[in-house]
């Protein structure tokens, strides 16, 4: 018999005896590693599970060691994240959905992930506006978002302002956000609303017929704006323009799975 042969034998004969991790490391050692993607999903699978058990301090660590094998999965960092804020860990909580952002850009499935996109942003926005480090990470942000153009530091800064209840800092931030992604529909709904929330009714009704033309299919919308007083006559878009928006907001290929996300 082989050394290789041997040793894994022997492995699995002290399956009992050692923890199953040790095994695995053997085996590992034997037979090589398979490759990291593979073993981030793992962790991943793991993750959730531990997760959806409310054992979020395991589920980080999980969730972290995922992140290690692939470092450019941002779904994982959504994980991380949303893990760290049930431990009270917020600073490495707001750390992991900022990343989880700049990753998603970076990779074509991700850019077109609108789902997660806004999910991350939201849970962003809440930790940092409920925080005692609230003021510097808004000055980071406004900085980066100077520097850039970003409209959507601008929207978190909207969202952010929101939630701290300054409505004059919201809704400049969204005006801005507003003005370098014209045609982004949630950016525009979400700021039309808002100034509907805060009885600016002119100009959120404006916005929102923005929104309906870029979305006429949108219910939340719709209806908003027939209980504004805004009749169907006064909503009129070409179809070339339904069947533009329809292509640019097909399903993604990988858009958010709730099968397998966190239950929050």
């Amino acid at each position: 018999m082989n050394k290789t042969a041997f040793f894994i034998l022997s492995a699995v004969s002290l399956r009992r005896m050692v923890p199953a991790t040790v095994v695995t490391a053997g085996l590992c050692l034997a037979v090589g590693c398979a490759e990291p993607l593979t073993y981030s999903q793992d962790f991943k699978r793991e993750g959730l599970r531990q997760f959806n058990r409310s054992d979020y301090v395991d589920a980080a660590g999980s969730f972290k060691a995922a992140a290690k094998q692939d470092p450019t999965d941002y779904q994982t960092q959504y994980y991380l994240g949303i893990s760290y804020e049930k431990t009270g860990d917020f600073e490495l909580a707001i750390e992991a959905y900022k990343l989880c952002l700049q990753l998603r850009t970076q990779m074509p499935a991700g850019r077109q992930d609108v789902a997660m996109r806004d999910k991350v942003m939201n849970r962003l926005a809440a930790v940092i506006a409920r925080g005692n480090y609230a003021e510097p990470e808004i000055d980071t942000i406004q900085k980066d978002a100077q520097a850039t153009n970003s409209p959507e530091d601008y929207r978190l800064l909207a969202h952010i302002f929101a939630l701290k209840g300054d409505p004059d800092s919201a809704v400049d931030s969204y005006r801005r956000a507003a003005s370098f992604a014209e045609d982004d529909f949630g950016l525009n709904k979400e700021y039309g609303l808002y100034l509907i929330k805060i009885n600016q009714i002119a100009e959120g009704t404006r916005v929102l017929k923005i929104a309906w033309q870029l979305n006429p299919s949108d219910k939340q919308v719709v209806q908003t704006l027939r209980q504004l007083g805004v009749t169907d006559a006064q909503l009129v878009v070409s179809s070339s323009r339904i069947e533009e928006q329809a292509s640019q907001t097909s399903t993604p290929t990988t858009a958010w799975d709730v099968a397998t996300a966190p239950k929050d």
